[in-house]
């Protein structure tokens, strides 16, 4: 009796191995390409950013060559090279996963703009391969260049404000000092994200707030009114940076209606 039972587990065992191997070697989805990296926001003097092209699923016996489309406001030769010499394509090779290429940052000699932007845009890979989606998957990768003229440090310090297109219209250039604080690499606290409009028509305090720099700009998403209770409304926004000037145009709105166009200028 104990060989039979022995023997039994032996073949479970297998089974559960063979089951393991067969789970490991599979893949239930089609096969795809994608960028490496998602979006990345660099300095100008920043010398180049490695890029891998990742085959996601089996690999294939034949090359798989990958195509993007370039578009935004950098430009090939004044902002930007890729290794590729700008063709817009790599070619993963048999029994490969990835392909790689650089986008080399030029420091141009003049100043030209605040911040430029890279956008490449997956189109097509050949051997009925499919590209990556939106999001997580990459198949769009965002390269934010800065200009290095004008650091963004800045950005941390005490501001006067002037806002204007406000609602209600008896708001229209109120003015306040804000401060601006850094809570982390990428995250920065505003003292007052209402330009004054919640301290001299409401007479309410100043409503703070926390900017995310995202993509040489700064979003404001889903704020907390702090003022008004029950404290359920949110304040959302995006913010333009005037990065020689040392000025942020913030357009902000909540849900009851009140808005502006706040004009941050920092004091030296």
């Amino acid at each position: 009796m104990r060989r039979y039972i022995f023997l039994l587990s032996l073949m479970g065992f297998a089974a559960l191995f063979e089951a393991c191997n067969d789970y490991d070697s599979t893949f239930d989805f089609t096969p795809k390409v994608q960028f490496s990296v998602g979006d990345t926001v660099l300095i100008e003097e920043t010398l180049s950013l490695p890029i891998d092209v990742q085959l996601v699923g089996p690999q294939m016996d034949q090359p798989i060559t990958v195509t993007w489309e370039v578009s935004g406001s950098a430009e090939a030769n004044r902002d930007y090279n890729l290794s590729t010499d700008n063709s817009n394509t790599v070619t993963i090779a048999p029994n490969s996963s990835t392909a790689s290429f650089t986008v080399d940052i030029l420091n141009d000699a003049a100043f030209v703009d605040d911040t430029v932007v890279l956008v490449l845009t997956i189109v097509g890979a050949t051997g009925g391969i499919g590209i990556g989606n939106d999001g997580e998957d990459r198949k769009q990768l965002t390269v934010t260049i800065i200009e290095d003229d004008c650091a963004i440090d800045w950005l941390v310090g005490t501001f006067d404000v002037t806002t204007t297109n406000t609602n209600p219209s008896t708001c229209e250039n109120t003015t306040n000092v804000v401060t601006v604080s850094q809570v982390n690499g990428r995250t920065y606290e505003f003292s007052d994200i209402t330009g004054g409009v919640y301290r001299k028509c409401f007479n309410l305090l100043d409503n703070p707030g926390q900017l995310v720099l995202e993509g040489g700009g700064l979003q404001l998403i889903d704020q907390p009114d702090t003022n008004v209770p029950p404290f359920t409304d949110v304040f959302n926004g995006e913010a333009t940076l005037e990065t020689c000037e040392q000025i942020i145009t913030l357009t902000w709105s909540n849900g009851f209606g009140d808005r502006g166009t706040s004009v941050f200028r920092r004091r030296n």
